[in-house]
């Protein structure tokens, strides 16, 4: 449409200068095109640049706004070595575009061919996790951005205010320094504890201890989400499934901590008294009968009433 009122305001203007020879005529068509040419372009441009901030309706025709305040999410290092993002993007619950900066592989690569065995571990999980992210949702881009900085964080902070991008990360320094920054973060952390249920003290647990704690006579022992349970003096049932008593818990900020104890059962208390008994017993059944020294009555009871007599 544009084209079409600049060819017109064209035959306009050579009418009246009156060019209608031949000659010129050839150049009118030429401007006409060129004009058409250059306004179609730039129109294109701007619907195709704009589209996700102006709607536009045309005819049978309509540029939606998407992904309104969804800001893509700038990957950390300490994501992908996590690795629980893959079963969140698997879920759908992300609907943004996930970001992986060059400098966070090339961090993971460092790790991998690290000679430290945990720290080799570490990376090759994280480049693992890349290529499981790139299959389980495509809208997974690597891209190589332009920072000054020479530190891993500083270097995500640097792109994500520069691209205004959300920073997606479970360390909580990190997390700590972008909130400083006015930079907008989620936390691994977070997400876990939202959809975490919820135990209250008072409530008894079938859990499996697994390890001491920090003293001699404590258990571990861990709720199905991951939640630590400590346990007083539970150290001599490592490896056994008992019922635990939450007594309290506290609020950390890379989680939920438990405090429990061993819920004994009044039966479990009398039973190490019924072997020593049947010991004694089978003692006295099958073992041989000493003989009572010479002087004694055979018969207790008679010595005990002596008017009884046989």
């Amino acid at each position: 449409m544009a084209a079409l009122g600049l060819s017109q305001l064209i035959d306009v203007v050579a009418e009246a200068w009156q060019l209608d020879e031949a000659g010129a005529s050839l150049y009118i068509a030429l401007a006409k095109g060129i004009g058409g040419l250059s306004l179609v372009y730039l129109s294109v441009s701007i619907v195709l640049s704009t589209k996700d901030d102006v709607r536009l309706v045309i005819p049978y025709v309509q540029f939606e706004r998407r992904n309104t305040n969804r800001l893509p999410l700038l990957i950390d290092t300490s994501v992908l070595i996590d690795g629980r993002i893959t079963g969140l993007a698997k879920t759908g619950i992300i609907d943004s575009t996930l970001i992986i900066p060059t400098y966070v592989i090339n961090e993971l690569q460092k790790l991998a061919d690290s000679s430290d065995r945990g720290k080799r571990e570490r990376g090759r999980r994280g480049l693992d996790v890349v290529q499981e992210l790139q299959r389980a949702y495509p809208e997974t881009k690597i891209v190589e951005p332009n920072t000054d900085e020479l530190l891993v964080d500083r270097m995500i902070l640097d792109t994500a205010k520069k691209e205004g991008f959300r920073v997606f990360t479970n360390d909580l320094a990190l997390a700590k320094i972008a909130e400083i920054k006015s930079i907008q973060v989620v936390n691994v952390h977070e997400i876990v504890a939202a959809l975490r249920s919820e135990v209250m003290p008072g409530e008894t647990l079938e859990l499996l201890i697994v390890r001491e704690g920090e003293t001699p006579d404590q258990g571990v022992a861990f709720l199905p989400d991951g939640s630590m349970v400590v346990i007083e003096h539970a150290s001599e049932e490592i490896g056994r499934s008992c019922q635990i008593r939450i007594t309290n818990s506290l609020q950390r900020p890379g989680g939920r901590l438990f405090f429990g104890k061993l819920n004994k059962i009044g039966s479990s208390e009398a039973s190490p008294t019924r072997p020593e008994i049947s010991k004694v017993e089978e003692s006295s059944e099958d073992g041989p009968r000493s003989e009572p020294p010479k002087g004694t009555p055979r018969n207790p009871s008679s010595s005990r009433n002596p008017r009884r007599k046989n």
